[in-house]
């Protein structure tokens, strides 16, 4: 949770790592589909190998268009997520209702049972075995032709001639 007293909002947010394999805009829609349920304004954040920064793209805008958060590097798949949102800061003090303290804490309960609970964790696609080769059926062997038993008997043959 970060609290910018300057601006008066609070943000919850989570980091998650991407899938390891898959195109980029796979990796993006191995997410959005979990964030079913997830209000609009909720920002992703998708961080990039070898880049400084990020690229931050509302949740309404990513379901539009899943390129929209590649836009630094379509190419590159992103290595991380953050999934951050925002909320306007209570300032009253203590214990009561509407309280920063009481607010904040909510704000945090809320997020984590609409957002991050349900959130499964990449698994690889198990391996697939190779597919087991069709046996020939069985057929019988054909027979040797019969022996074409002409008037010749055994010694009866004739030594070729050398030239």
């Amino acid at each position: 949770m970060e609290a910018d007293l300057r601006a008066r909002r609070v943000v919850t947010g989570v980091s998650l790592d991407a899938p390891a394999d898959g195109r980029p805009v796979t990796r993006i829609n191995w997410l959005v589909p979990q964030l079913k349920d997830a209000p609009d304004g909720l920002v992703i954040e998708a961080s990039v190998p070898i880049v400084r920064g990020t690229t931050a793209c509302v949740l309404n805008d990513i379901r539009e268009n899943p390129q929209a958060l590649l836009a630094a590097d379509p190419k590159r798949p992103p290595r991380a997520f953050r999934l951050a949102l925002s909320a306007p800061l209570r300032t009253r003090r203590g214990k009561g209702e509407k309280s920063f303290l009481r607010e904040t804490r909510q704000q945090a309960i809320a997020f984590y049972r609409d957002l991050v609970q349900d959130l499964r964790a990449w698994r690889a696609a198990p391996p697939k075995l190779p597919d087991e080769p069709v046996e020939a059926p069985e057929t019988a062997t054909p027979e040797p032709p019969p022996f074409l038993a002409d008037d010749r008997k055994a010694g009866d043959a004739v030594a070729p001639v050398a030239e």
